[in-house]
């Protein structure tokens, strides 16, 4: 097979990069002087996530009766939920159980109710939305987290925003430079990154001499990116679950503790949805629940000090249906709940309180209704620890003001 530069760059997940080849690649620039600065990272998981069987209302009785083959008991039953807030009657789901000992701790805080104001139940239509920051598609093609990088740049030529996944999402597509390290990731693990980089290469050799040496110093930048993600540095860093979650956010904890001042990061999971077989403590949604519990608890570790820096974020398109289906699953929903943890986190909360699942308060009669903008809770992470002083440039149609914001950090 002819090995064309088109096909090499798609093959090193060059298209991935947002930043030009123009001297904007040079992220190694601040290997030399670390910062302290504060980070976000961003996880989204994709496919829907069951909200209630997050954060379990286990004391509702409209929870009991809608809910037959899928339920969480109460604390004091098998298979129970781990007690959160008593007084609400809120537990949490017992495959989550490694994640509790951060919320004791204040490190923790969950969000009900949280979710967009649109109504789609299209996993397409409600990601593109969420990742626009926008509640009606206005053919933008810049996500909200890179217009709040550019606010943060002072420096146009330095990487702002990092994604381990396979693609770089939406969510930091645009101006600001930002890219993805999940295709680089892999060569380096399987070894077959100089190859790969010496035959790029040779494609710039002889060509416009700055176009040459911008591509050298972007290639040489982003090996060594995906040198430091790839690491394993110390113990910790090997304690994580298996699975391609757990080793993205390992290589997150590797960038931020050794890497440059990169402010902001993103991964992803998907599996979230569970029209059928969705299972109450045991079942498909509790593997997946104690797999990013696991996950999260160990990167947590890992960061060690630099955690009292870093806030993460789990996040979702929309929650599911209140009532089980015939197939003991949940359909698409609307409100859903999200996961803040880190050091300046107000944490040991369920901010939004119990949701109310009365028929006749049920969003559209069947769904968990949305007292939380997700954009409200993005507003204050991204004001308040990142210093991103011009919200109304990062949410163009919604006002963030301080009644609608949750108060999930530290004052």
């Amino acid at each position: 097979m002819k090995i064309t530069r088109r096909r090499l760059c798609l093959g090193l997940g060059a298209c991935a990069f947002t930043a030009t080849l123009e001297g904007r690649l040079h992220a190694t620039r601040a290997f030399a002087q670390p910062t302290r600065s504060p980070v976000l990272v961003a996880v989204m998981l994709r496919g829907g996530l069951d909200g209630l069987s997050v954060v379990v209302p286990y004391a509702d009785s409209n929870y009991r009766g809608l809910r037959n083959r899928i339920r969480i008991g109460a604390p004091d039953e098998p298979g129970g939920a781990l007690p959160l807030e008593n007084k609400l009657g809120l537990g949490l789901h017992p495959h989550m159980a490694p994640l509790l000992p951060l919320y004791r701790s204040g490190r923790l805080a969950f969000v009900n109710a949280v979710g967009a104001p649109v109504p789609s139940r299209s996993h397409f239509e409600m990601q593109r939305l969420i990742e626009l920051g926008v509640a009606r598609d206005e053919r933008l093609e810049e996500g909200f987290l890179n217009r709040a990088l550019r606010q943060l740049s002072r420096d146009d030529q330095l990487l702002r925003g990092v994604s381990t996944s396979p693609s770089l999402p939406l969510l930091l597509r645009g101006q600001t430079p930002t890219a993805s390290l999940g295709p680089l990731m892999e060569l380096s693990r399987n070894g077959r990154w100089q190859a790969r980089a010496a035959l790029l290469q040779q494609l710039y050799r002889g060509g416009n001499a700055k176009l040459d040496q911008a591509a050298a110093h972007g290639l040489e930048a982003m090996h060594e990116l995906a040198s430091v993600a790839t690491s394993s540095l110390d113990p910790v860093s090997r304690s994580y679950p298996k699975g391609h979650f757990a080793r993205s956010l390992a290589s997150i904890a590797q960038l931020i503790r050794h890497g440059p001042d990169i402010p902001v990061f993103y991964t992803e999971a998907g599996g979230w949805d569970t029209h059928a077989g969705q299972g109450a403590a045991q079942g498909g949604l509790g593997r997946r629940l104690q797999m990013l519990a696991q996950a999260l608890a160990a990167f947590d570790a890992d960061l060690g000090e630099d955690a009292s820096r870093v806030v993460t974020i789990c996040f979702t398109e929309f929650g599911r249906t209140v009532r089980e289906n015939g197939s003991a699953g949940t359909d698409h929903g609307h409100g859903s709940v999200a996961l803040v943890m880190g050091g300046p986190v107000n944490g040991g909360h369920v901010f939004g309180g119990a949701p109310v699942l009365a028929q006749s308060a049920l969003y559209e009669g069947r769904d968990m209704q949305v007292t939380t903008d997700y954009r409200a809770l993005f507003g204050e992470l991204l004001s308040r620890h990142l210093q991103v002083n011009d919200l109304s440039a990062v949410f163009p149609e919604y006002e963030v003001s301080p009644s609608q914001v949750p108060g999930v950090l530290r004052a």
